[in-house]
């Protein structure tokens, strides 16, 4: 919400500007915002999180001859333009539920933080996988997406072990076991770890211009965020509107529900979908893109 991300108006800054341009972006990646801006920010990006639900609900490919396509005809299992399409699906339903409950009830004090830790993973892991401008690179980084999703989906079947029948289609499982183990094979796990993806796509995402306290502060709020989603309450400590109460001798954290406390959230995940979706239409043309 506060940085201007490259791809925020429909299509990717180049990494290089002006001096001008650069010095305008690093002061806005520092506006910090009342409760009432924070709102206001969610009711901007109302309708591309609707554009983006609805072309999630239609059939799609990439063109023929697109990088995409060359990806999708050369990859085992899973395309990955599929891959990076069904991430960008899941970021933003997610992050389209976050904002519809907090236009309609307000901010809470811990949900919101497990919506948009999923909303900021889905949109980074696609600028992880299609960022890459040697396609053999982009090719290796969907294939381990794939590798890992493969893995956890075979960790899901393994402890099938006695399914009821009426709560699982089971007349398919040995075939979904034996295709799981042909994938996996002998190779290892992959190593996909979704801090990696988050510090990674940030880097890309706001690389215009350069400034280490942007990504300081993306490894802060995914980090805050993955303590909520794993129920850890050392997050609550770093919030500014958190005070200590004591009583007969025991100390705990008080704290109230605001709107400034997700506007960082709220802005890296907006963020890393915008510019997700965009990698995903740029790479699916047949005809290259060339920045201006």
């Amino acid at each position: 919400m506060q940085h201007p991300a490259r791809g925020q108006t429909g299509s990717l800054a180049p990494r290089c500007g002006s001096a001008y341009s650069q010095q305008v972006a690093r002061e806005q990646t520092r506006e910090r915002l009342d409760e009432a801006g924070v709102r206001a920010k969610v009711e901007e990006t109302w309708p591309d999180l609707n554009d983006w639900i609805a072309r999630t609900g239609q059939p799609w490919t990439p063109q023929p001859g697109s990088p995409l396509a060359a990806m999708d005809s050369a990859a085992t299992g899973k395309w990955p333009s599929a891959l990076a399409r069904t991430s960008l699906a899941i970021g933003s339903e997610h992050l389209l539920t976050a904002s519809a409950y907090l236009l309609n009830f307000g901010p809470t004090i811990f949900s919101m933080q497990s919506l948009l830790r999923t909303a900021m993973l889905g949109g980074a892991q696609v600028v992880w996988m299609l960022s890459p401008d040697d396609p053999a690179e982009r090719a290796n980084r969907s294939a381990m997406v794939a590798r890992d999703a493969n893995w956890n989906h075979h960790y899901w079947v393994q402890g099938l072990q006695h399914p009821d029948p009426e709560a699982f289609d089971v007349s398919r499982l040995p075939e979904v076991r034996q295709t799981l183990a042909e994938l996996a094979g002998d190779q290892r796990r992959p190593e996909v770890k979704p801090t990696t993806l988050v510090a990674v796509a940030c880097t890309y995402v706001y690389s215009v211009p350069p400034d280490p306290t942007i990504l300081t502060e993306c490894m802060a709020t995914w980090r805050g965020l993955n303590a909520v989603a794993h129920a850890l309450p050392w997050e609550l400590d770093t919030r500014p509107e958190s005070t200590t109460v004591e009583h007969d001798g025991m100390r705990t954290t008080a704290t109230t529900a605001t709107w400034a406390n997700l506007q960082a959230a709220l802005s890296f995940s907006y963020a890393f979908i915008k510019v997700g979706w965009t990698l995903l239409d740029r790479q699916s043309l047949a005809t290259p893109h060339t920045p201006a």
